[in-house]
């Protein structure tokens, strides 16, 4: 396998090539999008992916067949449950319950010097946008619409996370579509533009672990949480794969690739320094007194935010076949029970590489990456293109893909994810000079 890198955010000297087999006569394959019949907590996953914006019902209905007696009870069923509501050009949009002090404005009111924030936090979907809001006080929420009927919307949540004035925002969509990803990037750099002394940039939320079925100290589970940062000096923390093809030896690959990596790694230090904290001492471990706080906060959620009891993990063993596998556990610690591990490491996107799951092996264990995440491709350009020296992703573990397959476990995921980008917030000095 020969891996490319064609950006040029980390030094030269890892934009290098190694080749590893790939499983003859396994050909890469591109992902179909294939409608699926229209539920209820389908419909409502939707219009939740698609907030701030509103969504119009031809849009839902080129995501989901079903008739138009079916997409109208449905849409009443959760419009009677308060979930959601139509705008006057037809369209719907989320109803946000957890936040009583929203304004929806045309343009952001003038924030005051001391009241400027200082964290920008980005997420992608509506539960990782309540985990985060569960950690934050005093906060005030704008939706700011850019053209009428909901459409192009920015949402901004300011407030207090401890002595850190901080910001957080939801991305209007993020996927494989060119469009997704441009908007996704359009968003960002909103954002830093309206909040001009932004410091750290986390993007907070959910993502696939990568597991090791042998070794407890390598291995990744559920409710885990990962901060991404380089594997070893001169190494990038993230990295889009953005094309596949057959390598110029026998049952090789080549992966083209995009990779990042900020300019300093204060986000990561501090991370290790939790990472190591609750290895030793989980008593002292503050961000897990803040998950605990946020699972109390989030309780009247039509989600639950609870942690699932079922954590199954599989292995392929060839033509398709996965047989169900013990997690392996550290022989000292059989009989404690688990809490969710900090891990330090490389986070990878892309769906060149994401649609085949041995391609999606055979990357991961080439490029030593912990975990699959959705693509964030322009949203990192966006951020190292406005000057930001520490940005991290911080991801609680899903699944073991790439954090959109297993609803279950993603609210409490995304929990344990925010709980820890609390505690290390705090912990962040500053790192310019400011006035507030």
């Amino acid at each position: 396998m020969v891996f490319t890198s064609t950006s040029n955010k980390t030094p030269p000297s890892f934009r290098r090539a190694f080749s590893q087999e790939q499983p003859e006569g396994k050909e890469p394959s591109d992902e179909l999008h294939i409608a699926e019949p229209i539920t209820e907590q389908r419909l409502l996953d939707i219009i939740e992916q698609t907030y701030p914006n509103a969504i119009p019902l031809e849009e839902i209905q080129r995501h989901f067949y079903g008739t138009d007696d079916q997409f109208e009870e449905l849409l009443k069923a959760l419009q009677d449950r308060n979930l959601i509501r139509k705008l006057e050009n037809g369209s719907w949009i989320r109803v946000v319950t957890y936040d009583a002090d929203i304004q929806v404005v045309k343009n952001m009111p003038k924030v005051l010097a001391f009241e400027q924030p200082t964290v920008a936090i980005i997420t992608s979907s509506y539960c990782e946008k309540v985990a985060v809001d569960s950690m934050i006080d005093k906060q005030k929420t704008y939706v700011r619409y850019k053209t009428e009927g909901g459409s192009e919307a920015n949402v901004y949540t300011l407030g207090e996370m401890g002595p850190r004035r901080v910001v957080s925002t939801k991305l209007p969509t993020i996927g494989h579509r060119r469009e997704d990803m441009i908007a996704a990037g359009n968003t960002t750099t909103r954002l830093l533009g309206t909040f001009q002394q932004i410091e750290y940039v986390l993007l907070v939320g959910v993502a696939g672990g990568v597991p090791h079925h042998t070794d407890a100290s390598k291995h990744v589970r559920r409710g885990d949480v990962i901060v991404s940062a380089p594997g070893q000096p001169q190494t990038p923390m993230y990295i889009f794969c953005e094309q596949v093809s057959e390598g110029d030896q026998p049952n090789t690959t080549d992966w083209v690739t995009q990779t990042w990596c900020p300019a300093e790694l204060r986000v990561q230090l501090v991370a290790e320094a939790l990472r190591h904290q609750v290895n030793t001492n989980p008593n002292d471990a503050q961000w897990l007194a803040y998950l605990h706080e946020g699972l109390k906060r989030v309780r009247s959620q039509e989600k639950s935010f609870q942690q699932p009891t079922n954590d199954r993990l599989y292995m392929a063993v060839g033509e398709g076949q996965l047989i169900e596998i013990e997690h392996p556990v550290a022989a000292e610690r059989v009989d404690e029970k688990r809490l969710p591990a900090i891990h330090l490491g490389q986070i990878a996107s892309g769906s060149a590489v994401f649609a085949d799951s041995a391609l999606r092996r055979t990357f991961g264990e080439s490029a030593k990456v912990l975990a699959f995440d959705q693509d964030f491709d322009s949203v990192v350009e966006s951020i190292h293109g406005s000057r930001i020296d520490n940005y991290a992703f911080i991801r609680g573990i899903a699944d073991y893909a790439d954090g959109t397959h297993d609803k279950e476990w993603q609210p409490y995921a995304a929990l344990v994810a925010a709980a820890l980008a609390k505690d290390i917030i705090q912990r962040l000095p500053h790192a310019v000079d400011t006035d507030v």
